[in-house]
């Protein structure tokens, strides 16, 4: 589907450059990977940009997970009395 009509950047284009690029992002910085490094045009496409770059930088990986309930586990761990 395409996302900004202005320069041709399809939803296919931005979830393509987020999954390459793998770290917290911004709308904007996404806007201008996937148009040429293009300033936006009309900005009818920043909305749903920003909704898609917002769930990019929300995602929790099971490996993120798995660490943090490992970390949490560690501390409420009690030490043993002898």
């Amino acid at each position: 589907m395409y996302i900004c009509l202005c320069y041709g950047v399809t939803d296919g284009n931005i979830q393509d450059h987020l999954d390459d690029f793998g770290n917290k992002t911004s709308s904007k910085n996404v806007h201008k990977a996937c148009s040429g490094a293009q300033k936006p045009n009309c900005g009818k496409c920043i909305p749903m940009i920003k909704d898609m770059v917002d769930h990019h930088n929300n995602k929790i990986t099971i490996g993120e997970l798995s660490d943090t309930m490992k970390q949490v586990t560690a501390a409420n761990k009690k030490p043993e009395t002898i």
